[in-house]
């Protein structure tokens, strides 16, 4: 068994999946992503792949994965928070629906949405939101100067990774960066 699939089994051992059972769930790729997410619901550092981080990784990476143990529970607080909006946001849009942009002219548009956001459910919607829309604030301001940087080991891209499922305009850099990874091991 090579490094990368020894590093592969034992996160997938440490979240209970039975890695054994053959290699179907690599080619299906909603089973691919849930196997992903059970990977990265657990807390990075008790994954044995992930807490056995390599020394000799670049400056960037290094600095990234220090972020882990307080970024971490932030991303959580985000997803708590925007999951709440949301179901404000659905109450709201039940209760007083934004008219269809193709048939109102923009002033009437801009008249119906100043009536629409001073109801009792959209200015509670609109409350709920702010601390989400703060917290993606200082979420942003922490990871955007890694997204753009190539990780290379395994356990910054699994925190890229969990950082895209939250904020979902970074999860296309995760998979690039997994894709290079594959490419490394797989095709060298």
């Amino acid at each position: 068994m090579s490094f990368l699939s020894t590093r592969a089994a034992l996160v997938l051992s440490a979240v209970g999946c039975d890695w054994r059972a053959g290699s179907a769930w690599m080619l299906n790729p909603s089973t691919r992503r849930a196997a992903l997410g059970a990977i990265l619901a657990a807390p990075l550092a008790s994954v044995p792949a992930v807490a056995a981080v390599p020394h000799d990784l670049p400056e960037h990476q290094v600095r990234f994965l220090a972020l882990a143990p307080t970024l971490l529970p932030v991303l959580t607080e985000y997803d708590r928070l925007w999951a709440e909006a949301t179901r404000l946001y659905g109450i709201a849009e039940a209760a007083h629906p934004r008219p269809e942009p193709r048939i109102f002219s923009f002033d009437a548009l801009t008249e119906a949405d100043r009536n629409i956001v001073i109801t009792p459910v959209w200015r509670v919607y609109l409350t709920t939101r702010r601390p989400a829309d703060d917290l993606d604030n200082r979420l942003e301001a922490i990871v955007s100067p890694f997204m753009d940087e190539p990780m290379l080991s395994l356990p910054a891209i699994l925190l890229k990774h969990r950082i895209g499922i939250t904020l979902g305009h970074y999860e296309d850099d995760a998979m690039g960066d997994i894709g290079r990874l594959t490419k490394e091991v797989l095709c060298a």
